[in-house]
This record gives structure tokens, sequence and C-alpha cells, in this order.
């Protein structure tokens, strides 16, 4: 009989997948179906009382660490260079999360669905596996850098005299972003301060 892995070693195997899922790599699949059978190993396994909840953990503290680089990278750009960094980051990361989500979906249909259903689990912070990752996303990254890239967005929408917001098109994929997680009070933040900025200018003329 195999003897089954530690929750330490499965996780190691799990985390050497999702490391590459978050280099943009691609999985071949007879990668992708060991760490989903690693998965269902951790949730059933009895080494804790309660696996499925410990793998939870570990995937929010996953999510927190890629992401806290991302936030750096972005703490060290303004302007526009900001605003592309920053969304081409939020395209690929929901690619990834994605990717992760179905790499957990055995956690999202049993532990994550019974605590939702259960025990209002959103109220607690519980969420599928990708809502999770956005929600992180937001929390660490977009809360924490949202004066900055107000800044650089009305910074750039003030270069001309339109209505940039909802023409230009890397503006257009800031305020999407935004309204998909959201935020739509940032969303209004900038749309108001953008056409401040632009009236502003026009009197100037």
């Amino acid at each position: 009989m195999t003897q089954r892995l530690s929750h330490d070693e499965l996780w190691s195997e799990i985390e050497i997948a999702l490391e590459q899922v978050f280099r943009k790599e691609p999985l071949e699949q007879t990668i992708y179906s060991k760490t989903y059978s690693n998965v269902y190993d951790f949730c059933t396994s009895a080494e804790t009382g309660d696996s499925q909840a410990e793998l939870y953990s570990r995937c929010k503290t996953f999510l927190k660490y890629h992401i806290e680089l991302i936030k750096k990278e972005c703490e060290a750009r303004k302007g526009e260079d900001l605003l592309t960094f920053f969304t081409d980051q939020y395209d690929l990361f929901k690619c990834c999360a994605k990717v992760m989500d179905g790499l957990f979906a055995y956690l999202n249909r049993h532990w994550i669905k019974r605590q939702i259903q259960e025990n209002q689990g959103e109220e607690k912070g519980i969420f599928t596996v990708d809502k999770l990752a956005l929600n992180t996303w937001k929390e660490l990254l977009l809360e924490g850098l949202h004066e900055k890239i107000v800044a650089a967005v009305v910074e750039l929408s003030g270069q001309n005299q339109e209505d940039y917001v909802s023409t230009h098109p890397l503006l257009k994929k800031v305020d999407d972003c935004f309204v998909e997680l959201e935020l739509k009070e940032i969303a209004a933040e900038i749309s108001s301060e953008s056409e401040e900025k632009i009236k502003d200018q026009s009197e100037e003329f």
C-alpha cells in the first residue's frame, strides 16, 4: 500500500505547480492532473481536524505573497508606466486565478461550498478560490495603491480636452478593473477628478 504524503509534502508539490502557473508558464496535463489529485489527497487527509480549512489558509498565504510582489513593482512606478503595468498584471493575474480555481475544484465543491451555505462563509471572508484571489488582490493591492493609481489616471486624462476615462483604451481598462472588483466608489472618484482637471484646464484656455 502506498504511503500517503503528509500535508507539508503535498503542499510542497502543489506549490511547485502554482508557482509555475503564476510565472505564466503552461502546465502539462500530467502535472495538472497530479496537482488536482494532491489537492484531493490534502482535503481528505485525516492528519488534522480540518484539512480543508488548512488548505484554504495556505492558498490565501500563497496569494498574498504573490500579490505583494506585484504591489512592490507598482510602488516603484508612476504615471502611464504604472497604469500599463497594473492593467497588464491584473489581466495575467485573472488568468492565473482561473487555473488555480480549477486545480482546487474539490475544495470549492465541498468545504468552501459548505461554509458559504451553512456558515455565511462570504461574510466571514471565505470564497471560492477564484474569488478569493480577486478579493485578496483588491484588499492588498488596489485599496493600498488606489490613490496613486487615481493620480496617474487624472494626470493622463488631463493631457487631452476630452473625456479620456471613457475613450482612452488604457484608462478604460483601469476603470473597468475597479468596476469589476466592485470598487465603484473609486471608479467614480477617478471620473470626478478627471472631469475636474479637464474643466480647470479648459478654463485656463
